[in-house]
């Protein structure tokens, strides 16, 4: 009887993953639960930064990915990407923005920002940087 060898392809590694969204844009909220669900990821949605902060804590940060727009109204999305990475610096964190001319390169390249995202989205973009991201960091917390 022959051996069969299942290879396990990068989507099948992230799903399941856990993703926490904050943003406090509802429709952007629910196109992006929708489609990831779909994908096969657990999603948790928080509209406001001060209480995505908190979800993170309270799940013991055991997200696999936090996606960020940067446009809340109680905290910037840069502030809540450093508060998510002073909790658990391995996270990756994922920032929406708007496209804006003048945007500092430099407020991007913010210590609690691993990939910044610019509108408009393409939702084939955003499965592979969550997929990418998510199967690197399962590297790095494996080591």
């Amino acid at each position: 009887m022959a051996n069969i060898l299942t290879v396990a392809t990068r989507k099948d590694k992230v799903k399941g993953a856990s993703v926490l969204i904050i943003s406090y844009n509802s429709v952007l909220r629910g196109i992006l639960t929708r489609m990831l669900s779909a994908k096969g990821y657990k999603i948790v949605n928080r509209s406001v930064g001060y209480h995505g902060i908190r979800t993170f804590k309270k799940g013991n940060a055991k997200f696999d990915i936090v996606v960020i727009d940067s446009e809340l109204p109680d905290m910037s999305g840069l502030g809540v990407a450093k508060k998510i990475k002073e909790i658990n610096c391995i996270t990756p964190t994922v920032l929406l923005r708007a496209r804006k001319k003048g945007v500092e390169e430099e407020e991007l390249r913010n210590p609690g920002v691993d990939l910044t995202i610019h509108r408009p989205l393409f939702m084939d973009t955003i499965y592979e940087i969550i997929e990418d991201t998510v199967s690197s960091s399962e590297k790095l917390n494996a080591k």
